[in-house]
């Protein structure tokens, strides 16, 4: 009787608690992307953020992405410019051995101009990362409007 509650309550859980998150991963190769987000925009412009984790023997080199979504996708790099937060385009960059790369508020990001439609949290779209190994499609969130983080609730990776 008791393995009976169990299996009915486990049946019971939200759908996101049975999920297993794959589409929050994606690999290439060895190279590991992980939690693409960006939070709601009413704006033209977004900034996606994500885990890459270099598992190869050899450095891989981050070259770009682009998106059906957006007319421009830019690797970019936080500073100040008089005071005020921007952004500045960054050349392909480079990944070593073992090594990770987050891609955070305030410091890297993918910035997508040209946005053709407001992203709403909730939606979710494909963005394709451009690498020496290839292309790597990956699955990216759309968080609430000024959020700081992926939402983790319900994962375990």
């Amino acid at each position: 009787m008791r393995f009976l509650h169990l299996t009915l309550a486990f049946l019971a859980l939200p759908a996101f608690a049975q999920d297993n998150h794959d589409d929050h991963l994606s690999t290439l190769d060895g190279l590991r992307v992980l939690h693409a987000w960006t939070p709601a925009t009413h704006d033209d412009h977004a900034l996606i953020y994500m885990e890459i984790s270099n598992t190869r023997d050899e450095k891989v080199m981050l070259e770009g992405a682009e998106t059906d979504l957006a007319t421009k996708a830019t690797l970019v790099g936080f500073t100040l410019v008089d005071g005020q937060a921007a952004y500045q385009a960054l050349p392909a960059m480079p990944i070593a051995a073992g090594s990770d790369l987050d891609l955070e508020p305030n410091a890297l990001a993918f910035k997508l101009d040209g946005l053709k439609d407001h992203l709403h949290q909730g939606d979710e779209f494909e963005l394709e990362l451009e690498t020496s190994l290839g292309h790597l499609h990956v699955h990216v969130a759309v968080e609430a409007e000024g959020a700081h983080q992926h939402s983790h609730a319900g994962h375990s990776h």
